[in-house]
């Protein structure tokens, strides 16, 4: 089971020896390499822009959004909340919800000018289905 830093430091104290249960805390506690990159800090400016760092050591910085005009295009955001997949779903299964999610807004959220640009705000939440 996954547990804070201090615990896991405290398993490995000179003299200690740790037992299985404890390696397995340790080893549940990070992230493996083979898992795929996870974001590792977010960071804002004054200006409003996000930066992502990323565990492979890559950044991305995301402009904001509310201050964003560019050659006349506007971006907008339009947060769809919680969307609710499974650990079976496939990436085409989750591009479907986003999708269906998009689709049961107001028409008058869903109308995207000519001259906007939209950036789609989700929060993907796994469900666990067990077999």
């Amino acid at each position: 089971m996954k547990q804070p830093k201090e615990i896991l430091k405290s398993y490995f104290e000179t003299g200690d020896k740790p037992t299985e249960k404890e390696f397995c805390d340790l080893i549940d506690s990070y992230h493996h390499q083979d898992s795929g990159v996870i974001v590792t800090n977010v960071k804002e400016d004054a200006d409003g822009n996000t930066t992502v760092s990323l565990s492979d050591g890559t950044s991305i910085t995301i402009d904001d959004p509310e201050n964003n005009n560019d050659q006349d295009n506007t971006i907008r955001t339009i947060d769809l909340g919680d969307i609710k997949v499974s650990n079976t779903d496939s990436e085409l299964d989750i591009n479907q919800a986003v999708a269906d999610k998009f689709n049961v807004l107001p028409e008058t959220i869903r109308t995207i000018a000519e001259t906007e640009n939209i950036i789609l705000i989700a929060n993907i939440r796994e469900v666990i289905l067990e077999s």
